[in-house]
């Protein structure tokens, strides 16, 4: 009888203890929410902030882990709508697929509907908030007839993407402004 009661005290001992180290880890594997951890084990790539207990992601990686690349959430196909300065709205599509940049790049294709490829950032804009900001730097790219230069941001929440940018085909004596405004088919 007292082997059994000290085999019980044993076995209640560990049970409290372990029970007391899942309470102190809190986890949350949704990814529109910052990911808690009590090590830095858990964090992949990232960093565990001590005071906070919260996982610090390197840039373009978000979720459990730090394991979800932020860009394959943007990768599909996109239904345009296009304003640009003195002339009507159009409709098209483009797509957007990975960039051999890195992990924080994509390129969007079918850029301003003339068959433009344009490499972009997508960055975490408040982690945590299922709000995005794009960024497409200033560059000079080809459709295989013009040339042109590119500069534009916006943002990106849930499958809407909007975007303001300018650009000047190579020849012409001035730029041209738009916005587009496209949600993820």
């Amino acid at each position: 009888m007292k082997m059994f009661k000290h085999f019980a005290i044993a076995s209640l001992s560990i049970m409290l203890l372990t029970a007391g180290f899942m309470i102190g880890c809190k986890k949350d594997t949704t990814a529109n929410k910052p990911v808690t951890y009590c090590d830095t084990a858990h964090c992949g790539a990232g960093t565990c902030d001590s005071a906070s207990q919260t996982c610090l992601c390197p840039a373009g990686y978000e979720g459990y882990g730090c394991a979800t690349e932020i860009r394959t959430k943007f990768i599909g196909n996109y239904l345009a709508i296009e304003n640009c300065s003195g002339t009507a709205s159009t409709n098209y599509n483009f797509t957007i697929t990975s960039s051999s940049q890195g992990v924080g790049y994509v390129t969007i294709n079918n850029f301003a509907n003339q068959g433009y490829s344009v490499t972009a950032t997508i960055y975490d804009q408040y982690p945590g908030s299922n709000s995005y900001s794009i960024n497409v730097g200033q560059q000079t790219v080809s459709n295989g007839t013009d040339v042109a230069t590119f500069f534009g941001n916006g943002n990106v929440s849930g499958n809407n993407l909007t975007l303001s940018y300018q650009y000047q085909v190579s020849g012409s004596s001035s730029g041209t402004s738009c916005g587009i405004t496209a949600t993820k088919q």
